[in-house]
């Protein structure tokens, strides 16, 4: 069961920080994900905190932002990825950069295409996102790319039963957690994500449990909070 369960870790510049939060949430979790440069904002290198968590023992997603790499930067990543042993990666478009420019090599499809192209690859899966939100003749369109995995936003769940349907692919379904010490960033700052309040996590598994493969939560600035309450409440 714990393998159907996801922990999204906010990536940091202190490598002490990072690795004291990986050792608190292997208690809990076996898998996680390490987003890159969330909201534009530079952090470590999304490889070198994989790596880490390889090292801990964790199955390893790393979100990759096309926005920020040319061609053969983002090449550069996934044979990266390939080499320190990243399960997967989640290909996304991302913010703007609050630094630098915006870069337009690469789209997250075309990102799938170039982790496909090279049959030394093949262990490493490649996803994409999908707005439960977007007209369902464009989730079709992204679909038919079959990617690996796909994460799906917005808690949408007649859309989650046709995507279920018309696909074979791995679904992932994400959800932001407020807790009493979080919810008013996480209120501020994910206005159009899915929110769930603590309390409510529960009743949310249990109605799509039957639709995803797996979920995947993020709780920011509370992961000791709500890793404590995931021991206690859920496993």
């Amino acid at each position: 069961m714990r393998d159907r369960y996801i922990l999204e870790m906010q990536p940091t510049r202190f490598k002490d920080k990072f690795t004291k939060n990986l050792l608190y949430t292997k208690k809990v979790f076996k898998s996680i994900h390490i987003p890159d440069a969330p909201l534009g904002y530079p952090k470590a290198s999304v490889l070198s905190l994989g790596f880490l968590a390889v090292n801990h023992g964790f199955s390893t997603t790393v979100h990759l932002r096309v926005i920020d790499y040319s061609y053969t930067g983002l090449l550069n990543m996934i044979y990266g990825a390939y080499i320190i042993g990243i399960d997967r990666i989640l290909f996304l478009r991302g913010d703007k950069p609050s630094k630098g420019t915006v870069v337009k090599d690469v789209s997250p499809e075309k990102s799938i295409e170039m982790l496909r192209a090279d049959p030394r690859l093949k262990k490493l899966k490649g996803g994409l996102i999908i707005s439960a939100r977007y007209p369902f003749d464009s989730i079709t369109e992204r679909l038919k790319i079959n990617a690996d995995f796909y994460v799906i936003l917005r808690r949408r769940k007649h859309v989650i039963e046709k995507i279920r349907d018309k696909s074979n692919s791995m679904l992932i379904a994400y959800f932001v957690i407020a807790t009493e010490n979080n919810k008013d960033y996480v209120f501020k700052n994910f206005p159009r994500e899915d929110i769930v309040v603590i309390d409510e996590l529960n009743n949310i598994i249990d109605e799509y449990e039957y639709l995803i493969d797996q979920f995947l939560f993020t709780a920011p600035f509370s992961l000791i909070d709500f890793i404590k309450f995931f021991k206690e409440n859920i496993l």
